[in-house]
């Protein structure tokens, strides 16, 4: 169900941003592998990413110099999240520069 509820949080949080949902097509979302916990928001944000590259709303070609990290919440505005420390080192060991 959680994951379900994700499509109205989603489409909420980008439409607060100033961006449109696609709303005429249809959008598939394919979160693997399915042993992963699905649960919470923790996908908002990379969906919401995805949609707004896929839509060409935003620029597609630059997102692969960044590493997103934080909860996307309904009225766009990213939250701090438990591991970002590691996360972020984990994405500089990976190669991606802060900024």
């Amino acid at each position: 169900m959680e994951v379900r509820e994700a499509r109205e949080r989603v489409r909420c949080a980008i439409q607060n941003a100033g961006f449109n949902f696609p709303s005429s097509q249809l959008i598939t979302i394919h979160l693997a592998p399915d042993n992963l916990p699905k649960d919470s928001g923790r996908f908002d944000l990379p969906i919401a990413i995805g949609i707004l590259a896929a839509s060409g709303q935003i620029d597609s070609s630059t997102l692969k110099e960044y590493a997103f990290v934080g909860e996307l919440s309904l009225s766009s505005d990213l939250r701090s999240v438990h591991g970002a420390l590691a996360m972020v080192l984990g994405a500089q060991k990976a190669g991606h520069q802060h900024k």
